[in-house]
């Protein structure tokens, strides 16, 4: 699924959670996405995590850590091995 495919299901989950009729959630969704792609389109977005999901992943990390696999970590959560070192120094 794209990004904008799960943008779409989940803004029409959303709304038809919140009591919206299921016509009304599509051409909401269909208006969301189509205005992201006006916007947006063609260019990188960068999202940031929350606070609490970067927390989350750092004591993954740590966890995980065995003394010698820095760039094994690196690799499984997309990151620079300079960037665990800062993460396990912390």
């Amino acid at each position: 699924m794209t990004f904008v495919e799960d943008l779409t299901a989940t803004a029409r989950q959303i709304m038809s959670g919140c009591g919206v009729t299921e016509d009304l959630a599509d051409a909401v969704a269909d208006q969301l996405v189509a205005w992201l792609c006006r916007a947006y389109g063609g260019e990188r977005v960068y999202i940031p995590a929350t606070r609490r999901r970067l927390a989350d992943r750092n004591t993954a990390i740590r966890r995980e850590f065995n003394g010698r696999n820095h760039a094994e970590l690196a690799a499984r959560y997309h990151l620079s091995v300079r960037t665990i070192y800062r993460i396990l120094g912390d």
